[in-house]
Order: C-alpha cells, then structure tokens, then sequence
C-alpha cells in the first residue's frame, strides 16, 4: 500500500513539475518579439520534447492556460473597471490607445488566440518531428 501512495505522490510531483515547466516555455513563447521568434521557439520547444507523454502534457497545459483564457476574456467583457455606458467605454478605450496598451479585454483576446495558435502548430511541429525521428530511425537503401 505504501508503494501505491509514494507511486501516487511521485506521479503528482512530475505532473505539477510538467505543468510549472510548460507553463513557463507557454509565457515565454507568448512573450516572443514576433511571430517568426514565437514560431521558431515553439517549434524547438516540442522537437525537444521526448515522448508522446511529454507531448500530450504540454497540449493540456496549452489547453489549460487556454480555458484561463477565455475566463479572463468573459470577465473582461462583463464589465470594464471605468463603468459600462458608453461614455465609460469610450474614455477607457481612449486611454487605452494613448497609453500604447491594449484593453483588459484585447489582451484576454490575443492571448487566448495565441493559445489556440499554439495549440495547433504544436500537433504539426510533433507530427513533423516524428518523421524526422522516423526517417533517421530508418536508413535508406543505397
């Protein structure tokens, strides 16, 4: 029986220790300079993975940030912190665009589409590397 809970318990630790790994390459992948820099590091990022056990944690996690996401973005179009007439709406996106930053609510939203973005390149960029593994894996008759 003890070997069952310490086995649970380990199991735990990896799952939160993957999740605290890919949570951070996510934020740090979102943060990239352009969409070519965030391309290329998600694109290493799951080359880099080494199983499909691996891979599958990283899209939950992916998933995960993603449901927090749209949470945020619920919020966000539930009510802004300056009101809800027009007029507030108005003098909130007007701060907005002088101050340089998105709304609450536009950067739930690109967020959440980056996620999704994400999502979806990650699967090509495993399917990819698999056949790189494979073909290496499998030498070629002269």
């Amino acid at each position: 029986m003890w070997d069952a809970i310490k086995k649970a318990a380990a199991d735990a630790v990896e799952r939160g220790a993957a999740y605290v790994r890919h949570s951070a390459a996510i934020e740090q992948i979102l943060n990239s300079p352009s969409v070519d820099h965030a391309c290329y590091a998600l694109q290493h990022y799951v080359h880099d993975l080494d199983s499909e056990a691996e891979f599958q944690r990283f899209k939950q996690t992916v998933v995960q940030q993603a449901m927090m996401a749209q949470q945020a973005l619920i919020q966000a179009q539930s009510g802004s912190p300056w009101g809800n007439s027009v007029e507030d709406r108005l003098a909130h996106m007007s701060a907005c665009i002088s101050s340089g930053e998105p709304s609450q609510q536009q950067g739930a939203q690109m967020r959440l589409n980056g996620l999704v973005v994400m999502h979806q390149l990650a699967d090509r960029f495993w399917m990819e590397a698999q056949q790189a593994r494979a073909a290496v894996a499998t030498p070629q008759a002269p």
